[in-house]
């Protein structure tokens, strides 16, 4: 068996009371181990597994002290004799003790030894003398029968007065041995003298740990050098291989042919929306301006919410106009009620332009544009398109647009397509599209914002509180508006027309207007209670 240089052994010892006075007795620089008394001792190395003698100990079986070599102990004048007494033992960390007194029936019978068969006289001692703990010579003076005194008070522990511990065994704690230094990898040690344990030595960032006498020896590797006890990076703080998004390298270096950046978080200029980082230009945070209908803070970009708009790079979006509207991510705002559809290639229509069923519909573009072709089609979910002949061309009031006229039928089934084709020569850039919907009877529709006020305001004279419903934004979204005819009103054709003499309407949104009784007329158009009939003279 290969042995350590050195190895702390275990002592069993009689003569607890000597012991103890002793340890009492020394100074306090004396002490140390070496100073114990242990002259009715028997010395056990763990790693050899030998008595001082030379007899055998082996760990993990059952002895007795006699076998050992403890020699007996007691006053052969006394009634008494304690035959091979074990009183106390010093056992050092990383071992375990276990004593007991002997079954003696059992070694009769069989001729081996084990404990007597009450477990309360079995005592067990982890090891603490010499420890790489904190630890007193009291700690090495450990009682190992079951029936000695025990006191809190330091040194006061007492051995029975008969000797009744006899047997011994000792095992390895967990993780524990001897262990020998010339055995190990380069990268760990030993604790210390065995008993001792396996262990790691410190994680060095860029050290290469290399056999030699000593444990724990090493070199840096090429990214780093040694400065005193550690290794220092040639690169410093520059670890990466490359810069997360929104990053920027603050240290770049070059070294043994590669790259290694030190990255920080980038800061955005608003209206910035943040590119990806790049080894191209490591040291910059590129951006590029925030598309129109965005805004841009903190190198992120966000659709700007419905009626607002944004130009690209902008920091904030802006509200629209009165009169204007926006869908959510919007560039510019649109004017109310007319929609204008950019043609991406002029003379071929990209301008696919979605209309609610049942909707009256006008379309119109300037006169120089020619067109040679209107359809109409539906685009159903089994994909089958039904083209329609177009209406005929006719010429706008002021001359200077074409347009046509026609209502979809409410026969049709999915979204309606208008598709407006041009001779490629004309330079065609944009047609124009308005949809009138159609209102519930008493209702008039407009696509007017003035008209729109006008008609609100008109309310407000009357002495209706109506202004809940003055939602221009959601009749800009919904290309129109259907405003009910006020009380006094009716809708005849589109519009909404005060009641004639001796007729009444209390009622918004009505197709006609109540006749006062036979002999009755109001005093003026547009009334609006039954009230307001007066008797005219004659009768009654």
């Amino acid at each position: 068996m290969c042995r350590p240089p050195r190895s702390h052994q275990i002592a069993l010892c009689a003569h607890l009371a000597n012991a103890t006075a002793h340890v009492l007795a020394l100074d306090a620089d004396q002490h140390s181990v070496v100073n114990l008394q242990e002259t009715s001792c028997v010395h056990i190395d763990p790693c050899t597994q030998l008595t001082r003698a030379g007899l055998p100990a082996a760990a993990g079986e059952w002895h007795h002290v006699a076998a050992l070599g403890l020699p007996e102990s007691g006053d052969g004048n006394v009634a008494h004799y304690n035959h091979h007494a074990l009183e106390y033992a010093r056992v050092p960390q990383g071992v375990t003790v276990e004593t007991c007194p002997p079954d003696f029936a059992h070694l009769k019978t069989t001729g081996t030894w084990r404990c007597d068969a009450n477990a309360n006289t079995l005592v067990r001692i982890d090891g603490m003398c010499p420890s790489l703990l904190a630890f007193t010579l009291l700690d090495c003076l450990t009682p190992t029968q079951f029936d000695a005194t025990l006191s809190l008070s330091p040194g006061a522990n007492t051995a029975a007065p008969l000797g009744t511990t006899q047997l011994v065994r000792y095992t390895f704690a967990d993780s524990w041995g001897c262990h020998l230094q010339a055995n190990l990898p380069a990268a760990q040690r030993i604790s210390g003298a065995a008993p001792n344990q396996v262990l790691d030595c410190a994680k060095l960032p860029g050290a290469v740990y290399v056999k030699q006498d000593a444990p724990c020896q090493f070199t840096c590797d090429e990214n780093h050098t040694r400065t005193s006890d550690t290794c220092t990076r040639v690169c410093g703080n520059a670890t990466a291989a490359s810069c997360e998004p929104r990053h920027f390298a603050s240290t770049v270096c070059n070294h043994a042919g590669y790259t290694l950046y030190q990255c920080t978080p980038c800061a955005y200029a608003v209206g910035q929306q943040a590119q990806p980082w790049s080894a191209l230009y490591p040291d910059a945070c590129l951006t590029d301006p925030c598309a129109a209908g965005t805004y841009g803070a903190g190198g992120v970009c966000v659709p700007c919410s419905q009626d607002n708009f944004s130009p690209a790079g902008s920091a904030s979006c802006s509200p629209c106009a009165r009169g204007t509207f926006a869908l959510a991510g919007s560039g510019v705002c649109a004017t109310c009620f007319k929609d204008t559809y950019l043609l991406t290639h002029p003379g071929f229509s990209d301008a696919d332009v979605r209309v609610t069923l049942g909707v009256s519909v006008v379309l119109k573009w300037p006169s120089s544009w020619h067109p040679v072709l209107l359809t109409t089609s539906t685009d159903v979910l089994w994909n089958s398109p039904v083209t329609y002949d177009a209406p005929s061309f006719a010429v706008d009031v002021d001359a200077t647009q074409l347009q046509t006229t026609f209502t979809v039928p409410q026969s049709y089934t999915g979204v309606l397509y208008y598709i407006c084709e041009v001779h490629p020569s004309m330079g065609v850039n944009a047609i124009t599209l308005l949809a009138n919907t159609p209102c519930a009877a008493g209702a008039v529709a407009t696509q007017s914002v003035a008209a729109i006020d006008a008609y609100f305001a008109r309310a407000l004279a009357a002495g209706h509180n109506v202004s809940q419903h003055n939602q221009l934004s959601a009749f800009c979204h919904a290309r129109g508006a259907c405003l009910p005819c006020l009380p006094g009103e009716f809708e005849q054709a589109g519009a909404c027309v005060a009641c004639d003499f001796a007729h009444y309407q209390p009622n918004f949104q009505m197709p006609r207007c109540f006749e006062c009784a036979t002999g009755h007329n109001t005093s003026a158009r547009g009334s609006r209670l039954a009230a307001d009939c007066r008797c005219l003279p004659g009768f009654e």
